[in-house]
């Protein structure tokens, strides 16, 4: 069903942007609003604010460039239109990051106990990208491998006017300033079809445009992993023409590809340098929500690496109080290694823990 509605109300318009309509389920019930629940949890933030300065810069300067690049607007007439929703948001940390150390996400699964929320009411949508397993797998074949991510991947989708009542939310800056009302007019985080909606156009994208590029759709789907590109060659210049069409490709869609990084030197040459990865190694992740991400590259010498993340750093701290079955249990739950390198090691860990429960130690 989310594949038939994609089909039928998806357009696109002369200068390449993609717009698609929320695939809303039928029969589902009333939808609230939400106003005076995003109100209370905005001023909840409002009071975060007072205690972290740093975060409330940052969080203004997020809203700013997301109003200033035109993916959210400020309503005027807040009662224009009965059917309407508010999603309240919040900030999640990505410090690992080398462009973005603060994103802002919005809750479309907030609800009042007599009414459904936004994302009751919409389609999921089918996995349509190879699962990470296979897309790291894949990555490993190549003798020329290079990464890239695709910028604000989500946001270069637009949201058809029509649905863009469901994506309300408030902010002002300052508390001097009144509370505004603004509608976000792009796929947004937080909504249960944000990835098929985005993942989808990027596939779409790969089918509308085969003529001028010897890509094939499946190579979108091989190679990425929502909006992290693993591609590579077994020569130098089959990854630079590689490289080259999957900027242009993109290029056609409004997406843009940056953050590169790659095991032979030549490919970055061949981008401008905003648009090279700074920090080393490389991480990937499959989920955005993981604060620490656990997968390392270093292109230079093309090997992976397993993160055992910060609890494993407080075994070495001074032992304040004992080691508790629960930093154990921490240590196992941050080991992110999906192709099971390191199965061997990770077992240790899980007979021990197991040994404690059999033990009854805390």
């Amino acid at each position: 069903m989310c594949e038939e509605h994609f089909k039928k109300h998806t357009a696109r318009n002369d200068t390449g942007w993609y717009t698609v309509r929320l695939p809303r389920r039928e029969g589902q019930g009333r939808q609230g609003e939400l106003y005076e629940q995003a109100k209370q949890r905005f001023h909840q933030l409002e009071r975060r604010f007072q205690e972290y300065p740093d975060l409330h810069q940052a969080y203004s300067e997020f809203m700013q460039e997301y109003e200033e690049m035109g993916h959210m607007s400020q309503i005027k007439d807040t009662s224009s239109t009965k059917e309407r929703y508010y999603l309240p948001h919040h900030a999640v940390f990505k410090s690992p990051s080398s462009t973005t150390l603060t994103c802002i996400v919005f809750d479309g699964s907030c609800h009042l106990s007599n009414r459904m929320s936004l994302n009751d009411t919409l389609l999921v949508g089918p996995t349509i990208q190879q699962d990470l397993y296979s897309t790291v797998l894949w990555f490993r074949t190549y003798q020329i491998a290079f990464t890239a991510d695709i910028a604000k991947m989500y946001r270069q989708v637009r949201i058809h006017e029509d649905d863009r009542k469901l994506q309300r939310i408030l902010w002002r800056r300052s508390a001097d300033e009144p509370l505004r009302t603004y509608k976000l007019s792009t796929v947004t985080y937080g909504t249960a079809s944000a990835p098929y909606l985005a993942t989808r156009c990027l596939q779409q994208l790969a089918e509308d445009e085969p003529k001028d590029f010897s890509l094939t759709p499946e190579t979108l789907t091989n190679n990425f992993y929502v909006g992290d590109a693993l591609c590579g060659a077994n020569t130098i210049e089959d990854a630079l023409r590689l490289q080259q069409e999957l900027i242009a490709l993109l290029g056609q869609g409004r997406f843009h590809l940056h953050k590169f990084c790659a095991s032979h030197p030549s490919i970055l040459e061949a981008v401008p340098p905003d648009c090279t990865e700074m920090d080393v190694p490389i991480e990937l992740d499959s989920n955005e929500g993981i604060k620490k991400l656990c997968l390392l590259w270093h292109p230079l010498s093309d090997q992976f690496l397993i993160s055992m993340g910060t609890c494993a750093q407080r075994l070495r701290e001074p032992k304040i109080s004992p080691v508790s079955k629960r930093i154990i249990s921490s240590i196992v739950a941050t080991i992110f290694d999906p192709l099971g390198s390191i199965s061997p090691v990770v077992v240790v860990y899980k007979i021990f823990l197991q040994q404690l429960w059999l033990h009854k130690l805390d």
